[in-house]
């Protein structure tokens, strides 16, 4: 009797472990199941494309678009596509070399300091240049002319400095797309007839100024200076087709020919006097890409629109996040952003 409760006994025992290890084995499963499902039910990660291949449409009215502090265009009205240079890459505001600007319509302005400025101290700013440019004026067309007019100043190394005045006139070549200035009296040692003397030898600007180093924007062919104006500006590069150009209040007004019509929708801004309004395609800003990839509307307005709104590309973050800088969000997810001028934010900046 003895022997026969204590195996029912063990059997019980037995029994008691087995079920007490599937219930134990059971709820570690649930548990193990458990810790694998999210707290709150999630949807499925969207994979999204960083390009959507689209280019940047943008509009600009009465800004100084500038490329260096120095190097600027005074934009009346301007219509244009931004474009990657690379495939699937998008506009990155702050890397100026990976996308460029085509031009489709629009007028801007270069005044003629701005020109001395890339001529003296960007394109015969090297060693051994031959040229030391002083001033460059430009000058309306003379009664009854048509012809706009250049006068150029400085020393030309002609086995010793020598310094020159050279008056040109200039005209735009539409086959090309270049800009020539084509001297027709050189002064040098107060002698108007340097020119002809230098003929009279052999020489002319072409061999004055040998060797001209390549990639600097222009060639001297004869007594022709012959510019490639979109070459003249650094990053973002840009190209467009001009119509005309014309010298008024000492400077160059720039006409582009309309090459495409862009439909732009509403601003959101639309009463704004100076803005730069960019609409579709994929632009980066910083850390965010603009709006909405694919769908960029995004308006930066001046805060002060009584004078002309400075743009410097290059510094737009400094100044976006700097004092004076406003950004609403529209109902439509578009974003209207009223920001200082960039010389007025660096004064500003100076002074603190």
């Amino acid at each position: 009797m003895r022997k026969l409760a204590l195996g029912l006994i063990i059997i019980i025992l037995s029994t008691v472990s087995v079920i007490y290890g599937i219930h134990f084995y059971i709820d570690n499963m649930r548990l193990s199941q458990m810790e694998k499902l999210p707290l709150y039910e999630l949807e499925p990660a969207k994979v999204v494309s960083l390009s959507t291949g689209k280019n940047v449409s943008m509009s600009l009215k009465n800004v100084n678009f500038r490329f260096t502090p120095k190097i600027y265009l005074n934009i009346h009205s301007l219509e244009a596509e931004l474009r990657p240079k690379e495939p699937a890459r998008i506009v990155n505001f702050d890397d100026l070399n990976s996308f460029h600007i085509e031009i489709f319509a629009g007028e801007a302005f270069l005044h003629s300091s701005i020109m001395k400025h890339i001529f003296k101290d960007i394109i015969f700013n090297y060693p051994n240049s031959p040229l030391k440019l002083e001033s460059l004026e430009l000058l309306e067309p003379l009664p009854g002319s048509e012809a706009s007019r250049v006068k150029l100043s400085g020393e030309v190394n002609f086995m010793f400095w020598l310094k020159f005045t050279m008056y040109g006139i200039m005209e735009l070549n539409k086959s090309d797309m270049s800009i020539r200035i084509k001297a027709e009296r050189m002064d040098a040692l107060y002698n108007p007839y340097t020119k002809q003397l230098l003929g009279l030898v052999g020489l002319d600007m072409e061999k004055l100024l040998k060797p001209l180093p390549p990639g600097r924007g222009l060639v001297v062919n004869g007594n022709t200076i012959i510019v490639n104006p979109f070459s003249l500006f650094p990053p973002p590069s840009m190209y467009g087709k001009l119509e005309s150009l014309k010298v008024k209040n000492n400077g160059i007004v720039l006409k582009f020919e309309r090459v495409k019509t862009m439909n732009f929708p509403s601003m959101p801004s639309s009463n704004a006097k100076n803005y730069l309004f960019l609409f579709n395609g994929d632009v980066k800003f910083g850390q965010l890409v603009m709006n909405m990839i694919g769908n960029a509307n995004m308006e930066m307005v001046d805060s002060d629109p009584s004078d002309i709104f400075d743009f410097y590309l290059k510094e737009y973050f400094n100044v976006l996040t700097g004092p004076g800088t406003r950004v609403i969000m529209q109902s439509n997810k578009s974003i209207l952003v009223e920001m200082m001028d960039y010389d007025d934010s660096m004064r500003l900046r100076n002074k603190l």
